[in-house]
């Protein structure tokens, strides 16, 4: 009987062990940001900011918004003003308002305003995207193609809105 059982085990945990993993897990992105605003703030005061940015595409070029070398690059920041934060990242990029584009490939400008006192929060998406140039050969023929790869990944600040003294 207690053979069977460990046959049993054996069977059970190589049909466990042997699970296919899912892609989409797998894909680790290695960015480090850290928010540059004010964590407390006056209502309807414009405050500048930044969000110091550093991501994995800064091996493939550092320079942003031009085609250099057959690579381009584009860092964006897309976001929102609220109470309450989602969970459901989806819906946080459909609700977006404001987007802020990088000047370099380390800091991205944030600037805004609120208008509702009490804690608040700036919630977005930073998409890193990276274009290259490349030549395929389709049907004996070499034909241009453009590869493009993003990160995406969300960033959030917490922001207590005060009234003026």
């Amino acid at each position: 009987m207690k053979r069977i059982n460990l046959v049993f085990f054996i069977i059970c945990f190589c049909v466990v062990s042997c699970k296919k993993e899912d892609d989409k897990s797998q894909k680790i992105v290695h960015a480090r940001f850290s928010f540059n605003f004010p964590d407390t703030v006056v209502v309807n005061k414009y405050y500048e900011g930044n969000i110091n940015f550093r991501g994995d595409f800064d091996t493939v070029t550092t320079v942003l918004n031009k085609v250099i070398n057959k690579k381009g690059r584009m860092i964006e920041y897309s976001f929102i003003k609220t109470q309450v934060l989602t969970n459901d990242e989806n819906n946080l990029k459909k609700s977006t308002k404001d987007t802020m584009f990088a000047r370099s490939n380390i800091s991205i400008p944030l600037f805004t305003k609120f208008d509702k006192l009490g804690i608040n929060y700036i919630d977005g998406i930073i998409k890193d995207e990276v274009w290259i140039d490349t030549k395929e050969i389709i049907n004996g023929k070499q034909e241009k193609r453009i590869r493009i790869i993003s990160n995406e990944f969300r960033a959030t600040h917490k922001v207590f809105v005060i009234r003026e003294k």
